[in-house]
């Protein structure tokens, strides 16, 4: 099985969630915020989406599928 780990996250999808998260700091305020995993679920996809369908779209959902928030969620939760 191939090793995915990015630079001590799961892969690196996820590592680039947490990084976009923590770069805005009114964002990392929210995701520090969230009580359940899926609450920062659902910020994620609020930030990410727009209206429209279109294959940048169909890429994000595809790389957000690989997102461990779990691990995020703990990363914000350990602190």
């Amino acid at each position: 099985m191939e090793d995915k780990t990015y630079n001590g996250w799961k892969n690196w999808e996820t590592w680039n969630v947490k990084l976009w998260l923590d770069n805005v700091e009114g964002t990392q305020r929210q995701a520090e915020n969230c009580s359940t995993v899926e609450d920062l679920e659902e910020l994620v996809n609020e930030i990410t989406w727009t209206a429209e369908a279109s294959l940048a779209q169909d890429l994000i959902t595809s790389a957000l599928n690989e997102v461990d928030f779990q691990e995020i969620f703990d990363a914000y939760n350990e602190s």
